[in-house]
Parts: structure tokens; C-alpha cells; sequence
């Protein structure tokens, strides 16, 4: 597949206009499936939605005439050559040379330490043995890590806002520590991931789905906010907040057409112990904070205690979680609320198996629903909580 046939399956007008400005309304007629008033330089009209997307992919405007593929409109919105614009586009898909496999260009731009072969094909070819590709299957670290280089580990103005308003409370020094990231713009997400690796991996991992009309979606198109979950030095799972544009808080969108919950994660969460890195440096003995989420393992951390998480109360095994921390001085800091203070109890109780001493089970003021507001008040001096 040479680069202008990459460029045009992989990249879409609607998403570049959109960028640009542009305001779509599905048509979905038998030719036209998106129009919109058209905001490329020079066109007179900016009332009438002249500017049509059909199903073939091109485009046109009635009001300035312009028209063609994702080459041509790229050309005429950025006032430059047809040459440029594949230049251009195909360093947006990191295709440096055509003679080479796209994955090794991907190679070169990161640097991430990755093996030597990619299946990018979005199908298998007839005869493929799956045990070969198994045994070649990318490490999931490889991934997340180029998913978060996709976005150049920084986040959007809403995600910042977000975790450093008085929702979270979170300083800049402590986002950096724990990695945090946005994913700026979910469609570019989906091809850069599909183009460069193996579908049948993403789907493993739970990146990309398939709904039941087969249609391939990916996992954090509305969980913007990502957290790495790092465990040996490598991201084991992602885990991603609701962040729109309305609140980040799902149940409260009205608009909301399907069902999104605040938290969506990638396979391998289960068990995982948010920043359970920190262990290997501490002593026997050394006073830990077991936290019920990510959020609340952070502002700990960044109260100056030693804080670890679990990814959710219903994603860990009470007796794998108490084997982990058995050689610690365990306090556990999880919701005001019935369901997390059971949770606490087993945690507690198999703690009690191995160590012969119970664990410290700590009590929130009434009123506080869990760490993060806790810490967010204490910092804001509302409370007089000591």
C-alpha cells in the first residue's frame, strides 16, 4: 500500500474540518452523508451549508467549488501544494518512507524498545498461523506507552483543569509523578492504534471493541483522563475518567444516549495495586495507606504518606491484596460508605490470617465521603479536620 492509499484510508475528512471549525449535520442520503457550512479560505458563503461529505469519502462545495479526496481538502484548508499535503498528512500517520514498513517508522519517531514485527493488516490472511502470532504478541506496555506518546504525555485545558480544580485537588508535581495524560482527540486514537498494531491484540486489551452491529469502537471515547496503572516499572492497565464537556460526572449529562460509567479500564486491572511500586523501597514494617481508587491514592501520596490503591472496590481479591501487604504496618483508608467499609473488613481479616495482627481500618469524619475530599478540605482549611 503505497502513502497516498495509507493517507486516505486512514485519515478522514470529517475529523480534519471538524478540527478546522467546521459543523456537520447528518444527511445520510443515498450520496451525501455529512453537510455543513463550508470554512475553507476563500469561500464567500458562511451561512448556507454548501459543503457536503459523500460516502465515497470526497467532498465538495456548491458555494466556492472546491472538491476532491482528504488530499485536496487538506491542500486547499492549509494553502498549500498537493506535494506538501501528502508530506504533511503522512507525517501525521508517521509514514516516513514508503519503502518501508509503517511500523518501523513508528520505531524510529519513539523510540520505544518494541519487537521486531507488527501484524498492521486489519485482517488475517488466509492461512495465518496463530500460533506464530501469538507467540510475536506485542506487550501491552509497548502500547499503552505509544498511546501515550500519541498525545506527548500532556493533557488537554479541561482534563488539567479538572484534576487540579476542586474536584481533585491534584498539584502539577503530583499529575507528573503518577503520568497522567489526555487523550486529546479519540478518533486519531483509534487509527494511530489500528494502523500500527494488531487488531486482535487491541481487542485483547480491550482498546477496540466490536458492538453488535460489528462496528469498531474504542474504549476511551468519553474516559479522556487516563491513568497509568504501573506495576514493575511497566503499565500493566489503563484506567480512563468521564471527562465531557458538561462535568465529569456521567449520571448528570442529560443528553448522554448510551451508558457511560465514570471509570472504563483496559484488560488487566484486576488486582492491580495503584502505585504499588513504592514497596519495593520501603522497610518491613513501614506504615502503609491502602486506598480504594486511583484519586484517592494520589492526593494521599500527596499529603506525604505512603499510599497505594486498588482499581476499584469490586476489582481485587481481599486475600491477594492482604499476601502484598503483609509485611507493612497497613492502615486502610477506603469510602465512608457500607459496601467499602465491608470491603475494608475482608482485607482486614486476611491481613489478620498471615500477620496475626489486625490492620488499622481508618475512620473518615462524618460528612467526608472519602480520602480526596478529606484531603481537598484539610488543604482548604473549611473544616478544622486535623
Amino acid at each position: 500500500m503505497d502513502t497516498v492509499t495509507k493517507i486516505k484510508e486512514y485519515t478522514d475528512i470529517k475529523d480534519l474540518a471538524e478540527q478546522a471549525g467546521f459543523e456537520f449535520k447528518d444527511v445520510n442520503t443515498n450520496k451525501v452523508i455529512y453537510r455543513a457550512v463550508c470554512k475553507l479560505p476563500g469561500c464567500k458563503d458562511s451561512s448556507s451549508p454548501d459543503f457536503n461529505i459523500y460516502k465515497d469519502g470526497c467532498f465538495k462545495c456548491y458555494a466556492c467549488g472546491k472538491g476532491g479526496d482528504v488530499i485536496n481538502f487538506y491542500k486547499y484548508l492549509n494553502g498549500v501544494s498537493n506535494k506538501e499535503a501528502i508530506r504533511q498528512l503522512a507525517r501525521r500517520l508517521n509514514i516516513k518512507n514508503t519503502r518501508r514498513a509503517p511500523y518501523k517508522a513508528f520505531k524510529s519517531n519513539t523510540g520505544i524498545n518494541t519487537p521486531e514485527k507488527h501484524d498492521i493488516s486489519h485482517s488475517k490472511a488466509p492461512g495465518s498461523n496463530s500460533r506464530e502470532i501469538q507467540a510475536k504478541k506485542t506487550p501491552a506496555d509497548t502500547i499503552y506507552r505509544a498511546l501515550m506518546n500519541l498525545f506527548n504525555k500532556a493533557l488537554d485545558i479541561d482534563s488539567y483543569e479538572y484534576l487540579t480544580g476542586p474536584e481533585r485537588g491534584l498539584t502539577d508535581e503530583t499529575i507528573k509523578h503518577f503520568k497522567l495524560f489526555s487523550i486529546a482527540d479519540y478518533k486519531q486514537a483509534k487509527r494511530y492504534l489500528l494502523y500500527h498494531f494488531d487488531e486482535a491484540r487491541l481487542k485483547e486489551l480491550s482498546l477496540i471493541n466490536e458492538s453488535f452491529k460489528r462496528r469498531k469502537y474504542f474504549l476511551f471515547t468519553k474516559h479522556k483522563v487516563i491513568i497509568p496503572i504501573i506495576e514493575g516499572g511497566k503499565i500493566k492497565a489503563l484506567r480512563g475518567r468521564f471527562l465531557h464537556k458538561d462535568g465529569s460526572d456521567p449520571d448528570k449529562i442529560s443528553h448522554n444516549t448510551r451508558s457511560y460509567g465514570r471509570y472504563r479500564s483496559t484488560a488487566g486491572i484486576k488486582n492491580s495495586l495503584f502505585n504499588g511500586d513504592i514497596l519495593k523501597d520501603l522497610d518491613k514494617g513501614a506504615v502503609v495507606y491502602l486506598c480504594e481508587a486511583e484519586f484517592d491514592t494520589m492526593i494521599t501520596h500527596q499529603a506525604g504518606l505512603n499510599a497505594v490503591g486498588v482499581c476499584g472496590i469490586n476489582l481485587f481479591d481481599p486475600g491477594h491484596l492482604a499476601a502484598r501487604l503483609k509485611d507493612y504496618d497497613l492502615k486502610i483508608l477506603f469510602d465512608n460508605e457500607p459496601g467499602a467499609q465491608a470491603q475494608a473488613r475482608k482485607v482486614n481479616d486476611e491481613y489478620y490470617r498471615l500477620t496475626g495482627k489486625p490492620a488499622e481500618i481508618q475512620e473518615l469524619p462524618e460528612g467526608i465521603k472519602d480520602a480526596t475530599e478529606y484531603f481537598i478540605r484539610k488543604q482548604q482549611k473549611i473544616t478544622g479536620v486535623t
